[in-house]
């Protein structure tokens, strides 16, 4: 299992490297992935079914990058946690700031 999560976020770092130039307006949610105020490193958030996503750094923070506006349903998950969902909505030229908490497992 550990394995497979390992692959989901290489795939998830080499694929958000491949934005596309069709959505140059200035978009971006980031923040932080935490757990008992604590980071959780290495975890995957997911957007309109995975279309867009990224993992976490060492530290909790993430970005996505270059997501056209709109309203998303984040998908957020970690190994040793459950996955939450949340429902954000994204404003052309805006960069949304947020903070996930996930519960442990």
């Amino acid at each position: 299992m550990q394995k497979i999560c390992l692959l989901v976020s290489v795939l998830l770092l080499v694929l958000t490297g491949l934005e596309s130039p069709l959505f140059a307006q200035h978009t971006r949610i980031e923040g932080f992935v935490l757990s008992a105020q604590q980071p959780v490193p290495f975890a995957t958030i997911c957007a309109q079914d995975c279309r867009y996503g990224t993992v976490s750094d060492i530290n909790g923070y993430f970005q996505l990058n270059a997501i056209p506006p709109g309203e998303y349903t984040l998908l957020v998950s970690a190994a040793g946690y459950r996955k939450i969902t949340r429902t954000i909505s994204l404003d052309s030229n805006q960069t949304l700031s947020i903070q996930i908490e996930l519960p442990s497992s």
